[in-house]
């Protein structure tokens, strides 16, 4: 617990102690002076008040009757209703009135303030039973002093105090008088009945015979006057309880003389015993002696019954006096409740008593207990009324119910009591009301220790039903008070922080144009805190030309009274500033306006752009009449909205036509192309697609068909809602047709190619047989005749040989170049560590032969044609065993590395060579950069591999430098 929490707890304690003190103090007394005159000087020290007083009102005056710290000239005097106007307005409105400074409030007369010198008053109403009996002023006369939160607070709990005491004083004095008026009409029937012989008798003590009146023997329960009444019949029928004392008082009589009045009981001749009381005087003879006795007697049986009445009722005052302190001391609503079932307990000799708050929509919560009752145990958790029965009755119909058994078991509502419940035997209960009026509670009790409940009962009932509902409104508002301002405190704070950290400058100036509070960001503009600020003029910061017009819109608002928007220039280090002002009037108590509140922003980024904006607009204008494709801008159903010149040219319309005649890009699309725009259309109004390219055919005017190719994007608003479509449109028919004359001719050169290939297979193929033929019949020739014709022969039948052998070889790697094409098998993965392994396996004897150094990393799998894979690295490892240096024994280093979704591979030697220029030309068919005396080979080896790679969809290349050996890459899909 922190300091100020420690202090609170203590002022809240001796607040609590003091109205204990001051409820005991007024409960213990029903004089009405007594209880003001006590009052008056306990609370203003209670709250440390240096002057308190209470006005009574008396006709048209109001009469100070109870003064404490004010000069003696104020008891007694008599003020008008002007000279006390605060008070008369807490009266009139029925509510507490704090004023904290009384000298500028136009409710209090300056005249008194300026007298007595009062800095501060709390002023509260006083109503008793429904009327004004007075009001109570309290004052503070050191400036600076404030009556706070907590000092309202306990006032206002002991003004209700001592409302409830007054209202039961008042209540205590009525009785009173009547008892008083009772005892005295009772006297002079006394006397009246005794003239009257009523109840009249007389005893002669020295014959013992005596003689009685009429009503006398019917008030002892004789029908018929007995033969004799003596001193000894009256004895025997005093009950033996009061016997001795009779007979010692009438003894004492005869000795002494001396009048007696007595009062006994009786047991009349009927058996009924009644209260009576006597009153007896002494008769004397002529010597002075006692010689007879002679006396009235009254049946005061009733009044005595009306006397013990009353003494309960006040004895049930008290209690109920008692029990509204304990309840307005109570904090909590659950706590009020609890102290009012134990109050409707003693207050009707009830034995069972529930009280319930809340009522809401046909349910109520109901709390139970007993008093030493012989009933079932109440339950620990409350009872959920919710279907009707008597105690919703009580809360939907009459104010207060009271019902006897008999009534209660005919109750067309007793029903509805929740299972567990503890029986009824009558019922009498009071209705709880909220600050509306409206039920929200109630109390009752059942189960009366003697007979029914009374009208009594259901008075006092109804008077702690009051006191209750008053209890809890007062903690409901008190709660809903603290809600209020701690709301108004978070708002307050909210709206401070939103002020503070807003970009825009917020500045509150009065009519003097001084500065009286700014915002931080006005602060952090100007460099100045808002108290540096504080009364100075904006012509302290601004050029007068800028002020001056600041200034005149201040006095717009000021003369006008009402709001305004102004758009003003303020000069800073980078140049002129535009800001959107809003400004408002800010009044007094009076209603006068007396100051401005100013909101700017600083909108000259804005208004920039605003500029930027309709530049833009102008050259997008510009550009949209006079751009060389064609512009068109439709609505999300496709009809058009603008179409520039271009446009027009393309489709052969005016814009008018276009425009004026609401066509759409489907009335000039082409009806074999016009679904495939829609559908695209659609579907980029829709937001699945950005935007989207298509090349389709419009009609012309004409009729004609003109192909174009367009883009088409989609504006949108700010809710994401398409608004319209822009198109380019491109003129693309000539590239279409030439596009057509291309393809046309590619097919043919396809078809002319597969023809050529086919031919260059069928030719190689169908030229193998008679070429074997022609060689093997060459070399018989050779054989046979070798050195028997002349050296001339020999030589022609070698040449005819050699050309023959030469031509096969030849056959036969075109034959395999052909095949690569035509008889290509499925593409499936393959190993291309295991297609290498066969290569070098073919070529195992060339190897050897030239003492060859093979080097291979690991290479991947890829997808292929396995067989020309193995193709391809042999023709490629071939070349590097043949093109060598001389001298040299060849190396060759086979790798591959992933570059994104393909393989590079190479092949590397260090062979002889080739000339940059020579890059493309040996991927050629028959291109041959060597003789076949330096080099043999037939020129298809390279142009094989290209083929191969390119059927599997790669690239091949060489890079070389002449006599530094050469690197052959190509790339092949990942598999």
């Amino acid at each position: 617990m922190d300091l100020d929490e420690y202090e609170e707890l203590k002022t809240r304690k001796r607040y609590g102690d003091a109205l204990n003190d001051i409820n005991a103090l007024i409960h213990s007394t029903t004089d009405i002076d007594t209880i003001m005159e006590r009052v008056v000087v306990e609370v203003a020290r209670a709250v440390g008040a240096e002057s308190a007083v209470i006005y009574v009102p008396n006709d048209d005056v109001w009469n100070t009757r109870y003064v404490y710290g004010l000069p003696m000239e104020m008891a007694g005097r008599d003020l008008t209703a002007e000279e006390i106007r605060y008070s008369v307005i807490a009266a009139v409105e029925g509510k507490t009135l704090v004023i904290d400074d009384p000298l500028h409030d136009d409710r209090v007369d300056p005249a008194i303030i300026e007298r007595y010198g009062i800095t501060a008053i709390l002023d509260i109403p006083l109503t008793a039973a429904g009327e004004l009996i007075g009001d109570f002023s309290l004052h503070y006369h050191t400036a600076g002093r404030t009556f706070g939160e907590a000092e309202v607070d306990f006032a206002v709990k002991a003004a209700s105090s001592i409302i409830l005491a007054l209202e039961n004083a008042i209540l205590f004095n009525e009785r009173r008088e009547a008892a008083k008026a009772l005892g005295e009409t009772g006297e002079k029937l006394e006397f009246a009945l005794e003239a009257a012989g009523i109840g009249a008798w007389e005893v002669d003590l020295r014959t013992g015979k005596g003689w009685c009146s009429s009503q006398h023997h019917r008030i002892f329960g004789y029908p018929e006057p007995p033969q004799e009444w003596t001193s000894e019949r009256f004895l025997r029928h005093v009950l033996p309880e009061d016997r001795e004392r009779v007979e010692s008082n009438i003894r004492s009589i005869v000795r002494t003389g001396a009048d007696l009045k007595d009062v006994c009981r009786i047991r009349r001749a009927d058996g009924e015993v009644r209260l009576i009381e006597a009153k007896i005087i002494a008769l004397h003879d002529g010597s002075g002696n006692v010689s007879g006795l002679r006396g009235v007697v009254q049946d005061v049986t009733a009044l005595k019954q009306t006397e013990e009445r009353v003494i309960e009722s006040l004895d049930r005052i008290m209690i109920l006096l008692s029990v509204s302190s304990s309840v307005l001391n109570e904090t909590t609503i659950e706590g009020i409740l609890d102290r009012a079932v134990h109050g409707a307990l003693l207050l009707t000799g009830a034995e069972m008593a529930a009280s319930g708050h809340g009522f809401d929509e046909g349910r109520i919560t109901v709390g139970a207990r007993s008093d030493d009752a012989d009933l079932p145990p109440c339950p620990e958790s409350p009872f959920i009324i919710d279907r009707g029965g008597v105690y919703l009755d009580l809360i939907e119909g009459s104010p207060k119910i009271r019902l006897t058994q008999e009534e209660l078991t005919r109750h067309p509502a007793w029903w509805g009591l929740p299972e567990g419940h503890p029986p009824l035997r009558g019922l009498l209960g009071a209705r709880l009301a909220g600050f509306d009026g409206k039920p929200n509670g109630m109390i009752l009790v059942s189960h009366k220790r003697q007979g029914d409940f009374t009208d009594e009962d259901e008075a006092l009932l109804s008077q702690l039903g009051l006191l209750t509902s008053l209890g809890i409104r007062h903690i409901e508002a008190r709660a809903a008070a603290e809600a209020r301002a701690n709301e108004l405190e978070a708002v307050k704070k909210r709206l401070e922080i939103i002020l503070q950290n807003t970009p825009a400058f917020v500045y509150l100036m009065d009519e003097e144009n001084r500065f009286l509070h700014v915002n931080r960001r006005y602060e952090e503009a100007v460099g100045f805190s808002s108290d540096e600020l504080r009364g100075r003029s904006i012509f302290d910061f601004f050029p007068n030309e800028y002020a001056a017009t600041l200034a005149a819109n201040n006095r717009q608002i000021l003369e006008t009274c009402a709001a305004a928007e102004f758009e003003e220039a303020i000069p800073h280090d980078d140049g002129i500033h535009l800001y959107s002002s809003v400004k408002s009037p800010l009044f007094d108590n009076t209603g006068r306006c007396h100051a401005v509140i100013g909101i700017s922003t600083d909108i000259t980024s804005r208004k920039r752009a605003e500029a930027a904006l309709r530049e833009s607009e102008e050259l997008f204008r510009d550009v949209f009449a006079h751009a060389p494709v064609g512009m068109a801008i439709c609505d999300p159903g496709g009809r058009f909205l603008y179409v520039n010149g271009a446009y027009c040219g393309i489709v052969g319309y005016d814009r008018e036509e276009i425009l004026g005649g609401g066509l759409g890009f489907q009335q000039l699309t082409h009806p074999e192309d016009v679904g495939t725009n829609v559908e695209l259309f659609q579907r980029l109004v829709a937001g699945e697609l950005p935007y989207f390219f298509l090349e389709k055919r419009n009609i012309r005017k004409d009729g004609s068909s003109v192909w174009v190719r367009i883009s088409v994007t989609v504006r949108r608003d700010a809710e994401e809602r398409p608004f319209q479509a822009i198109a380019l449109v491109e003129d693309i028919h000539d590239r279409k047709m030439a596009e057509h004359e291309l393809n046309r001719t590619l097919e043919e050169l396809a078809r002319s190619n597969r023809e050529l290939e086919q031919f260059a297979y069928v030719a190689s193929h169908d030229l193998q047989e008679p070429l074997r033929m022609i060689s093997g019949y060459l070399v018989l020739l050779e054989r046979k005749y070798r050195g028997r014709l002349d050296e001339k022969a020999d030589s022609y039948i070698h040449f005819a040989v050699d050309g023959a052998q030469r031509m096969q070889k030849l056959i036969e790697a075109l034959l395999s170049w052909s095949r690569i094409t035509t008889r290509g098998a499925e593409l499936e993965p393959v190993n291309m560590g295991g297609a290498l392994a066969d290569a070098v396996a073919n070529l195992a004897a060339v190897i050897g032969e030239t003492g060859a150094e093979m080097k291979a990393d690991p290479l991947p799998t890829v997808t292929g044609d396995a067989t020309l894979l193995i193709q391809l690295f042999q023709n490629l490892i071939g070349n590097a065993l043949k093109y060598t240096k001389p001298g040299v024994p060849p190396r060759v280093h086979v790798s591959a590395h992933r570059d994104g979704n393909e393989w590079v591979f190479f092949v590397r030697d260090n062979g002889i060579g080739i000339q940059h220029q020579h890059f493309d030309r040996i991927f050629q068919i028959f291109q041959r950069l060597h003789t076949r005396e330096e080099y043999p080979g037939t020129g298809i080896g390279l142009a094989a591999c290209k083929k191969i790679v390119e059927r599997h969809h790669g690239r091949i290349w060489v890079e070389s430098t002449p006599g530094d050996g050469s690197t052959f890459f190509f790339t092949l899909p990942a598999a």
